[in-house]
């Protein structure tokens, strides 16, 4: 009897047919689009998915060689868990739907980090046209963490809705308290905005 080995989770990535320059292109078209609809009833669910963006881009950036060492998406993975603490009285960081362009961009980085697993030796330097590839893969990265971080500041820094039940389930909060949270995770996360900028 022919029992089947299981395939390692970079092999399901492979299905998808995309070079690693292919998805970050497509990551990169996605957060573009984030800013096309700022919307600030998307807040929310941006804020809530902007984080699987933050620790998807960290696991793709740390799986690519670097041998500056750049800290900058380590600055970047502190800065943005310390959003999550900041505002967990609201229910940003809790139950409800996530933002699918956000999801989209995720899930391209994850891709990329089992194709660039699956496919790279770190035993093995890289050649000085390797280097450069993964240079300008980094710097796409970071690209995309910026424009997603000004999508989500973007939309946060506009949210006034009325309705703060929506907010808060205790309605604790009052509407400027909710103004004065929402100013608060935009600030924080156009901290992020500006790590990725630099």
């Amino acid at each position: 009897m022919t029992t089947t080995q299981p395939q390692p989770a970079a092999a399901s990535s492979m299905v998808d047919g995309r070079s690693v320059a292919e998805l970050l292109t497509q990551a990169d078209i996605d957060a573009r689009d984030l800013l096309w609809d700022p919307n600030p009833f998307r807040a929310k669910a941006l804020s809530r998915t902007w984080g699987d963006v933050i620790s998807s881009a960290a696991t793709a950036w740390n799986t690519i060689p670097d041998p500056t060492g750049d800290l900058t998406m380590t600055r970047i993975q502190e800065a943005a868990a310390g959003i999550g603490r900041a505002h967990r009285r609201a229910l940003w960081k809790g139950p409800g739907e996530p933002d699918p362009t956000m999801e989209s961009i995720a899930d391209a980085l994850d891709h990329v980090t089992a194709l660039v697993t699956s496919r790279h030796d770190p035993a093995v330097p890289l050649t000085d046209a390797g280097q450069r590839d993964a240079d300008a893969a980094r710097t796409r990265i970071m690209h995309i963490v910026y424009l997603a971080s000004h999508a989500a500041s973007l939309a946060a820094s506009r949210y006034t809705h009325p309705d703060q039940e929506s907010f808060d389930v205790r309605r604790r909060l009052t509407a400027e308290a909710a103004t004065r949270l929402s100013d608060d995770v935009a600030d924080r996360i156009g901290h992020v905005e500006r790590l990725a900028g630099t």
